[in-house]
């Protein structure tokens, strides 16, 4: 079978190639799409020609590196690349061993493309009544969330302030809201901010009003944790700024090749703060025995509806018009909270 996928084949490109698909294995599936999501972290990282150097990745499991195993190119040569990990479809063949059939709908991780064959061990099973679409752009974003509250817990009565009101944010706040006694919300665009209280935030402010803010929902002790979910440098640099003695920075976000440069003192060194980096593909080798990327997925599933997923989609987008949509992301992030890709019926 024929199927067409979205290649960025240099810097702030984009194109729909077709590619021949193979046969199925005893433990794949063949799937047509319904929509997938962009990311607006890794996957626009790579768009924009800022994929990390291949040997950052030598040193992890392989089997963590899930979307590697159905990107084409590589980002050693960078360009040309295919590369995404949240598509739903419907299955349309199953291998005997699989443990899927003909009709089922799941979540994949694999890039933006009609039809795909991947491994059973890269998909997971929706319920029918789920909605696509929404599933599509949140359930990676989401499980972002997760894993860095499982990196890193928010304590009951914790003062938690989170920099980046993208989906990984609002998911963020949604969930330390559940044991947080105070949620700080900054972002520059204002209705992203309006979401965040809509969404449990205590108090939403741009980030010159962030350390202002901070000392004052915190009796001037500072957040016991930060959570730096944007992507900017110099988020994290306000992080750092405004956590208290003692506390902790997470760091879910993703910055590529972008230069971080940071001014540790005196908060970062007399405060005695932790910095944790938090990579979905890594999780928390203290509880990887128990909680498997397969276990995470179905825990985001069960939470997509609880968080507002559907509300989180801005723009939905012919799978044909994936130029506008790679461009929409890049040049207008003020318009867009997030993207789907859409396939006809």
């Amino acid at each position: 079978m024929e199927a067409q996928s979205v290649w960025f084949p240099a810097e702030r490109k984009v194109e729909i190639r077709r590619e021949q698909l193979p046969e199925i294995g005893s433990t794949e599936v063949l799937a047509e799409s319904i929509a997938s999501g962009i990311s607006h972290g890794t996957e626009m990282t790579i768009f924009r020609g800022q994929a990390p150097d291949v040997r950052t990745f030598l040193d992890l499991p392989q089997d963590l590196i899930q979307p590697q195993a159905t990107m084409g190119g590589s980002f050693e040569q960078r360009f040309p690349i295919k590369y995404a990990y949240a598509n739903v479809g419907r299955v349309l063949e199953a291998g005997a061993d699989s443990g899927l059939r003909r009709g089922d709908l799941i979540f994949a991780r694999v890039p933006h493309q009609s039809h795909f064959v991947v491994d059973r061990s890269l998909t997971t099973k929706l319920p029918d009544d789920l909605s696509p679409v929404d599933a599509a752009t949140t359930i990676g974003l989401l499980d972002v969330a997760v894993n860095a509250l499982l990196d890193h817990p928010v304590l009951v009565g914790d003062v938690v302030v989170v920099f980046g009101l993208g989906l990984v944010g609002l998911f963020t706040l949604q969930l330390a809201r559940r044991t947080a006694s105070t949620v700080i919300a900054v972002d520059p665009i204002a209705h992203r901010r309006d979401l965040a209280l809509r969404f449990g935030a205590d108090l939403a402010v741009g980030p010159e009003a962030a350390l202002e803010a901070v000392r004052d929902l915190s009796g001037g002790r500072g957040a016991d944790v930060s959570i730096e979910a944007s992507g900017a440098p110099a988020a994290l640099q306000s992080a750092i700024e405004a956590t208290g003695a003692e506390g902790t920075i997470v760091v879910p976000a993703y910055y590529g090749r972008k230069p971080v440069e940071l001014i540790l003192s005196p908060e970062f060194h007399m405060r005695r703060l932790r910095m944790v980096s938090s990579s979905v593909n890594a999780p928390d080798g203290r509880l990887s025995a128990r909680w498997t990327n397969e276990r995470r997925l179905n825990l985001d599933v069960s939470l997509l509806n609880e968080l507002h997923a559907g509300d989180l989609i801005s723009h939905r987008i012919p799978f044909d018009e994936a130029e506008r949509a790679f461009a929409l992301v890049d040049e207008h992030p003020d318009e867009v909270l997030s993207v789907v890709l859409t396939h006809e019926a």
